[in-house]
């Protein structure tokens, strides 16, 4: 059997993503909902804010919150999902969200139904209406079996978890449902609206035209704000601020809540470049705007005077996302900077470079001495072993093109031991003379494009990127870089593909 085939009916109004055939990307892993997908879903539900002990909880580390692997549910996790589940129905104001007096059968019963089909977000099969409905005819009054019967719902993997297709022998379109679902908790973090729904029911989630209408519109919604906020969070490794730890002695006013002002800080910038403004790529590495209040400014030492956070131009030392407090205290040490770690993040993350070590390599970085006073006299010396050299050359260029920014991010003129800080550096034949230079080559850099994209079909399709993917990313990057780096493109781009849109497909 052949892996091609046409992505485009012929009566498609969508621009031509292909012309030709491509392959059928990779799997669909079983994926739980995360921390926010579940809440927001709650919420919409039974109108329950969960407390935040009672949140089941999505790992954040290098890899990104909507993948499987940070969604597993262990026996604590499931416990945790049962006291959820009961504390969000007994605070619910059941009678209220059914429009009926539920100590009526008849109510109770077409409530459970309704709620159910909202909940696992597609129709429900003979058997699972008869298994829900029993709940109703156990000898407990009706109020009560509802009330169970909805703390079983929150509990099903028909609630819990999305995705885990089973392969197709042949491309096989998903339902209007399941498109629904990844659609909304793609792009908005929450279960599909009752429109979405509605829209699923009525057949109008199966072309490429209805569904780039409905992303348009989703896109252009305040929900969509949040997930543009995720994705950059986890994209930065932002998750290494909750344990980030500064040396006392040098910074004793980094607290708890000097970190939560950073992560806002950088929340703000998303919002202002990539929501408030035309969503382009460029502008990541290349706006020199932010809001800051005064704690930020004790590092930017704008000297400006603060009540509250105000927006700033922060001029060329703040130029891009990557000169910002946050991503710089994240990929710092406590008492020094860090350029091996800033120079393979940008490596790995932002131009999608390989970086896998050998088993054996020597990782230790020579100590200062009168020959190797700086940082950069030290990487310099480990790179004449040669089994360091070949990595280290390029990460420790880049790193060191960002040694002007302190621990905390703060801007300085000379390391540690007053040296002037030399932070130019060469990198496949490209002259920098800082880490500002090379962000504005980031901003029009068709790499650096390419990397983005990849990375946001990485999160949106909740596992790491395989071969089978590869035709559909190089189809999305090429109209990435045709849109001028358009992000509200992009993601929409995303869930025309056939990995989007289709069950994975067996390879025999």
């Amino acid at each position: 059997m052949s892996l091609f085939w046409i992505i485009f009916a012929c009566n498609s109004s969508v621009e031509p993503i292909l012309s030709e055939t491509i392959p059928i990307p990779g799997s669909a892993p079983l994926r739980r909902l995360t921390d926010q997908q579940y809440t927001n879903s709650i919420f919409d539900l039974l109108h329950v804010r969960l407390p935040a002990e009672m949140q089941p909880k999505t790992t954040k580390d290098r890899s990104y919150r909507t993948w499987m692997a940070n969604n597993r549910v262990s026996t604590a996790g499931a416990e945790t999902l049962l006291l959820a589940a009961e504390y969000a129905v007994q605070n619910a104001d059941i009678d209220t969200l059914a429009g009926c007096d539920t100590s009526n059968l008849e109510c109770a019963s077409e409530f459970l139904l309704h709620f159910a089909y909202q909940a696992y977000r597609m129709p429900l099969s003979s058997t699972e209406k008869e298994n829900l409905l029993r709940y109703l005819h156990v000898g407990l009054a009706p109020q009560d079996g509802l009330k169970l019967a909805l703390i079983l719902v929150l509990q099903s993997p028909s609630f819990l978890y999305i995705d885990g297709f089973s392969p197709t022998e042949e491309p096989t379109i998903l339902s209007d449902y399941s498109i629904a679902s990844r659609v909304a908790l793609f792009l908005h973090n929450r279960s599909p609206s009752k429109e979405l729904l509605t829209a699923a029911q009525e057949g109008k989630l199966h072309t490429l035209d209805q569904i780039e209408h409905i992303a348009q519109q989703m896109v252009q919604q305040p929900a969509f704000l949040e997930t543009l906020k995720n994705f950059h969070y986890d994209w930065l490794d932002l998750y290494r601020l909750e344990t980030a730890l500064k040396d006392p002695e040098l910074y004793p006013d980094v607290s708890a809540s000097f970190i939560q002002d950073m992560k806002l800080e950088t929340e703000l910038f998303v919002t202002e470049n990539l929501w408030l403004r035309e969503p382009y790529f460029a502008s990541l590495f290349s706006s020199t705007d932010g809001w800051i209040n005064s704690t930020i400014d004790t590092i930017y030492e704008t000297n400006a005077l603060f009540e509250d956070w105000q927006f700033e131009n922060l001029e060329t030392t703040r130029t891009g996302i990557l000169t910002r407090s946050a991503f710089l205290t994240a990929h710092a040490n406590s008492s020094s900077s860090s350029p091996v770690r800033r120079g393979a993040f940008i490596l790995q993350e932002l131009l999608c470079e390989n970086l896998t070590p050998p088993a054996d390599i020597d990782m230790v970085i020579p100590p200062a001495s009168s020959e190797t006073e700086t940082i950069r006299d030290r990487l310099e010396q480990h790179q004449t072993d040669p089994s360091c050299a070949a990595c280290h050359q390029r990460i420790d260029a880049l790193g060191i093109g960002f040694e002007n920014y302190g621990p905390i991010g703060e801007w300085r003129t000379a390391w540690e031991n007053d040296i002037e800080i030399n932070a130019g550096f060469s990198l496949d034949g490209e002259n920098f003379t800082n880490g500002i230079d090379f962000s504005l080559w980031l901003a029009q850099s068709t790499k650096a494009q390419d990397c983005y994209v990849r990375q946001w079909y990485s999160y949106a399709m909740g596992r790491p990127i395989n071969d089978s993917d590869e035709a559909a990313i190089d189809i999305i990057s090429e109209r990435f870089q045709n849109s001028n780096g358009n992000i509200r493109q992009l993601v929409i781009d995303i869930t025309l593909m056939p990995g989007f849109r289709y069950h994975p497909v067996e390879v025999k």
